[in-house]
C-alpha cells in the first residue's frame, strides 16, 4: 500500500515537472504522500 502511494506521489511529480507545473506537481506529490501515510496507520484499518 504505503510503495504504491509513493509510487504515484513520484510519477505524479515526474509528470507536472515534465509539463512544467513544478509547483502543483510537488503539491499532488506531497499530498499523496501524506495520504499514504494517514491511512498506513493502523488505527485506521478498522471498515
Amino acid at each position: 500500500m504505503m510503495k504504491i502511494m509513493f509510487t504515484l506521489a513520484v510519477l505524479s511529480l515526474g509528470f507536472f515537472v515534465f509539463i512544467g507545473e513544478q509547483f502543483w506537481g510537488m503539491i499532488s506529490g506531497l499530498s499523496l504522500f501524506f495520504i499514504g501515510i494517514f491511512f498506513s496507520k493502523p488505527r485506521f484499518k478498522k471498515k
